[in-house]
Order: structure tokens, then sequence, then C-alpha cells
């Protein structure tokens, strides 16, 4: 399925005449990071800005797309590979200085 950026699927209210109702959501995140195009998370899989499949996901998605909630992850149905968290907590550890987590919690 393509990248849509349409996340509500309605439909009408049947007997109203211009009552609808949200019958479906279809969510997706937007990883960006400073100099690169964005990508995109939808269903699983990740997108380019205007839609095509990413065949090689750069490194610094990973980076990015860490820092999101496991809420979040599967509401797009998308699972960070374990090698990928462990390299991204592996480069944070050796490049920054140890900081306190708040509110999110590492796969």
């Amino acid at each position: 399925m393509p990248l849509t950026l349409r996340t509500h699927v309605t439909e009408k209210v049947p007997g109203s005449s211009n009552e609808s109702r949200v019958i479906r959501t279809h969510h997706y995140i937007r990883v960006v990071s400073s100099g690169h195009p964005p990508l995109y998370i939808q269903d699983g899989q990740v997108f380019s800005e205007g839609g095509p499949l990413v065949d090689e996901i750069p490194d610094w998605f990973w980076a990015e797309a860490c820092k999101c909630t496991d809420d979040a992850l599967r509401a797009v149905k998308f699972e960070i590979p374990l090698d990928k968290v462990q390299a991204v907590q592996n480069l944070s550890t050796t490049s920054e200085p140890q900081t306190e987590e708040r509110g999110r919690r590492r796969r």
C-alpha cells in the first residue's frame, strides 16, 4: 500500500444531509533530521517524502525513530530492529554525556 497522508477515513452518517463520522484512522510518523529529506513510517514501512518505499534506510533515521514512543510506533505498525536500537544506544553512550531519560522507554 502506498503512503497516504489522509489520516482519517470517514463515511456519511445515514439519514443525515452533511454529517460524517470517522470509521478508521491511518496513522503515519514523519521522521526528520537536519540536512536530510524527511521520511515517513506507515503500515510498518518507510517511505520517502514523494511516496515511494525506501530501499536502503539511512543511519540517521534509526536515531530519530528511536525517539518515538512505543505507542506511536505501534500505531504505524513499525518495530525497530534490536540491532538498530543497540547501535543507537551505543552511539549515544559514547558520544553524549549521560542524561536522565524522561517518559520514553527504549525497545
